[in-house]
C-alpha cells in the first residue's frame, strides 16, 4: 500500500565492511535489518488502524522480500490476505468482511485517509535508527564469524 523507497548512507567504515562481505551475506544482513525497521513502522501503523470490527487492526503486518539482481530488500506493510482475519460485517448480517479487501480503500479514502502515511511519516527515527543498528550487529557477526572461520582454517582453533 504504501511504497517508499529507502537508501541508508552510514559511515564510510561501516560501508566499506558491509561491501566486503560475501553477497549471500549482504543479502541477509539487508533483510533482517529491514525487518527490524518495519516493527516501529507496523506498530504505528496499528495504533491509528481504524477499529471497527477490529480485523483490520489485526490483520496489519509486514513482510520483507529480497530481489537479489537488483540488490534490494524491500518491505510491504498491509492487511494480510487470510481466513483467520475475516469477522462478520455489523452492516450486512451473515456477510464477512475480509480486511485485505477493504484496506486500500480506507488508505485513500473517507475519515481515516492516510493512516498508514501517518505511522511511516511518525516513525521516521525510530526506522532509521533500528536499521542501523541491526547493521551494526550483522556487519558485527558476520566478521567474527569470519575470524572464526579464518583460524580454524590456520589450525589456531
Amino acid at each position: 500500500m504504501v511504497q517508499v523507497n529507502v537508501e541508508i548512507f552510514g559511515s564510510r567504515e561501516m560501508r566499506k565492511a558491509f561491501e566486503q562481505l560475501k553477497e549471500g551475506a549482504q543479502r541477509r544482513i539487508g533483510k533482517q535489518a529491514v525487518q527490524k525497521g518495519m516493527v516501529p513502522v507496523r506498530k504505528a501503523v496499528r495504533d491509528r488502524t481504524p477499529k471497527e470490527t477490529g480485523a483490520l487492526k489485526k490483520s496489519m503486518g509486514s513482510v520483507v522480500r529480497n530481489y537479489p539482481r537488483k540488490g534490494i530488500a524491500q518491505a510491504y506493510i498491509g492487511p494480510r490476505v487470510s481466513a483467520k482475519y475475516e469477522r462478520p460485517d455489523p452492516r450486512v448480517p451473515g456477510r464477512m468482511r475480509k480486511p485485505w479487501m477493504y484496506g486500500h480503500v480506507l488508505e485513500r479514502r473517507g475519515k481515516h485517509k492516510g493512516f498508514m502515511r501517518a505511522g511511516w511519516d511518525a516513525t521516521r527515527a525510530a526506522r532509521k535508527a533500528a536499521i542501523a543498528k541491526a547493521l551494526r550487529e550483522g556487519i558485527k557477526k558476520e566478521a567474527a564469524k569470519a575470524a572464526a572461520k579464518a583460524l580454524k582454517k590456520a589450525g589456531m582453533a
